[in-house]
């Protein structure tokens, strides 16, 4: 900003290489906001300021704050960035940082764990991330997961707590720092899921938030409970197309006056108001009611980037709130019970990940011949039976008009300039909860310019779409030329800086014009 006129200018950007095929595919860059990281902590190797971003492409992108990246400006024409990290899903909210013990950086794909990456360094001192671990504990499988946040005591090394919310699941913690690969779960009482996008807000030793309903919470300690409830209460395996009932028990810690009702956030769970008590309790008396997980009509349909549910295998949960009229004060009059369970799948289940293979770019260079890159897809059968193969097909610039994948030469044909040797034969199996490996491989058989494939597999688990994409350029070369004392410039063939005479006492300057010819961002290493 000019402190003069107050008037704003574009001084720096960043745009992806490839936001064009993200757009094509619903996959727009940005869903994952951006974080400024602490400069005492994530700096080095020149680089003083860094920031982390992500979108719905299922790329985390580590930038430089003082040089974003601009446009095409990296290797092969691809992006510019001090790393490119992919994910498994999309990346909405925000990523969280800690800047104690050693760096941290934390996100959550739709659908998926929340990762832990550290900071570290490569050969030339350039801060790089590394995955340490993960929670155990998976998102909500729809849009909405919170902006992850860290707080410790007074900064003191060990009691970092790691926050977010989830629209399932409500509010949830672990310490921050992973112990052998896992992000340890602090338990909490549940609340009735959470708005989309939350950040907790924390003061004088609580954390606050709201859930799906607008009530606000204030989590702390101690709080007076009115009742001991069963929670969480465990459903175990439930397979689609079944349906499981649990008991939970409850026993009055003060006389109540009333037992008002019950809620539930996820409705394929099912209580009745019917099942509760309909008059007091004294301090000790207990009464049961059933909760049942109705999967009976619940069929495989995953929506991860939108704003309602999923069904799909996978660890899912909920809250059953309680409300109730106490006989004593200063008690709460809601009590949470957490409701948990697996979803399984009898039948096959398809999953692909990643959904966005990044091949990045390529140098094409007559002298080394064609270069190719290499990266993995898994495709997985999340089901509990075993899943046919029924076809591969790609499309580029129109989605509608699929082309099936056919073998040539030993390679299947994954689309203009995508191949691998090692898919699955179509009519073949995959093994119930079994993930099988698939190198795709780019080669930019067309020369210089953008690729790019919208890549399916059918089966009788399901249909999924992933895209394929790389760029390939040409190299950079240097080009120099000296000023003449005209204001022009001598051509490239005469590198002679010829300063005439200069009488003593005077000077005489003369220009030397660094230029680049080819596809490519050049790199100066040394003057």
């Amino acid at each position: 900003m000019n402190a003069a006129s107050g008037v704003l200018s574009l001084t720096d950007y960043f745009q992806p290489f490839d936001y064009q095929n993200s757009d094509g595919n619903d996959q727009d860059f940005g869903s994952g906001g951006i974080v400024l990281l602490d400069p005492t902590v994530f700096s080095g190797g020149g680089v003083e300021k860094m920031a982390v971003t992500a979108g719905k492409n299922g790329k985390v992108y580590i930038l430089n704050v003082n040089n974003l990246g601009g446009y095409r400006l990296g290797t092969g024409q691809g992006d510019n960035v001090l790393q490119t990290i992919v994910t498994d899903e999309s990346v909405f909210g925000a990523a969280g940082s800690y800047p104690g013990e050693g760096g941290w950086i934390y996100f959550t794909p739709v659908g998926y764990a929340t990762y832990a990456y550290q900071l570290g360094f490569n050969a030339a001192g350039i801060p790089q991330f590394t995955q340490v671990a993960k929670t155990n504990e998976i998102s909500a499988g729809r849009v909405g997961v919170g902006i992850p946040t860290v707080t410790t005591l007074n900064g003191e090394a060990g009691t970092a707590i790691l926050w977010m919310t989830d629209p399932d699941a409500g509010i949830r913690a672990w310490y921050a720092v992973p112990q052998n690969g896992v992000l340890v779960n602090i338990p909490l009482p549940q609340i009735g899921g959470a708005n989309k996008f939350q950040r907790p807000a924390f003061g004088d030793g609580r954390v606050y938030t709201t859930d799906s309903n607008g009530v606000l919470y204030c989590l702390g300690s101690p709080v007076n409970l009115p009742l001991n409830c069963t929670s969480p209460v465990q459903f175990g395996s439930v397979a689609l197309g079944t349906k499981v009932t649990k008991t939970v028990t409850c026993t009055a810690n003060i006389p109540i006056t009333k037992v008002v009702g019950l809620t539930i956030e996820n409705a394929y769970f099912e209580a009745s108001n019917a099942s509760l008590p309909t008059g007091s309790l004294a301090t000790g008396q207990s009464f049961s009611f059933p909760v049942t997980w109705d999967l009976t009509n619940a069929n495989s349909a995953n929506a991860a980037n939108a704003s309602y549910g999923n069904i799909s295998p996978g660890v899912k949960s909920t809250p059953l709130t309680l409300t109730t009229i106490n006989g004593v004060a200063d008690y709460t009059t809601s009590f949470p019970v957490g409701l948990t369970g697996t979803e399984v799948s009898n039948s096959p289940f398809l999953g692909v990940s990643p959904n966005t293979v990044d091949f990045g770019g390529i140098v094409v260079s007559s002298s080394s011949g064609v270069q190719t890159e290499t990266a993995s897809i898994s495709i997985a059968n999340q089901g509990q039976s075993a899943m046919t193969i029924i076809g591969y097909a790609y499309t580029t610039a129109s989605k509608s008009k699929f082309t099936n994948s056919t073998v040539i030469n030993g390679a299947w044909d994954l689309g203009y300039g995508f191949t691998t040797a090692t898919l699955p034969a179509i009519g073949s199996k995959i093994s119930a909860n079994t993930a099988v490996s698939v190198d795709a491989v780019f080669n930019p058989v067309g020369g210089i310019g953008d690729y790019v494939s919208y890549w399916q597999v059918w089966t009788d688990g399901g249909t999924a779409n992933i895209v394929l994409e790389g760029t390939a350029s040409t190299a950079p070369i240097a080009n120099f030329s000296i000023s003449t004392s005209e204001g022009g410039w001598l051509p490239p063939t005469n590198l002679l800086m010829d300063f005439g005479d200069v009488a003593p006492g005077s000077s005489a300057s003369l220009q030397i014009r660094i230029c680049i010819q080819g596809g490519s961002s050049l790199e100066i290493d040394k003057s």
